[in-house]
């Protein structure tokens, strides 16, 4: 299995091994990478992908060392908690670290994740190059200008 550690805060890693694969999985019902990627596709359009499932994710790929220190599900909260506050990270944020660990173990295509990263920034990215242009159009200055009366 390829695998990287994906550091949460010092001395927290993320990696899902092949036990930890298999528990991921059995969490959603799927039995192989693409059947995961399927059933977080229709977990997400559903409104399901929720911090409770991503803590039981968080927790699994935590505990990935053998023989190490098991990692409660109330210790992994508190990992994530001090994520978030050290670097003023949110939802997105915890979300975005899951993928990239998914990636870096070899569930997800790493090249698929990026260019669908890219794809969010620029939609982001144009969606306020058009809101500004909008602005700019029609704006209220005050002035007396042409009304409209409608009669039936």
């Amino acid at each position: 299995m390829v695998g990287r550690e994906v550091e949460i805060i010092p001395g927290h890693e993320l990696l899902f091994t092949w036990r930890g694969k298999r528990k991921l999985f059995e969490l959603v019902g799927a039995q192989t990478e693409n059947q995961f990627a399927i059933k977080m596709g229709e977990l997400a359009k559903t409104d399901k992908l929720d911090d409770e499932l991503f803590g039981k994710m968080y927790c699994i790929g935590l505990n990935w060392k053998r023989g190490g220190p098991v990692i409660s599900q109330e210790e992994t909260e508190d990992i994530i908690e001090e994520f978030c506050q050290i670097n003023g990270y949110g939802s997105n944020e915890v979300r975005d670290k899951l993928i990239d660990a998914f990636c870096e173990s070899g569930i997800y295509d790493k090249s698929v994740i990026q260019a669908s990263r890219k794809l969010r920034e620029q939609m982001t990215e144009d969606k306020v190059i058009e809101l500004s242009k909008m602005d700019k159009g029609g704006s209220d200055t005050g002035e007396a200008g042409q009304t409209s009366t409608l009669t039936s």
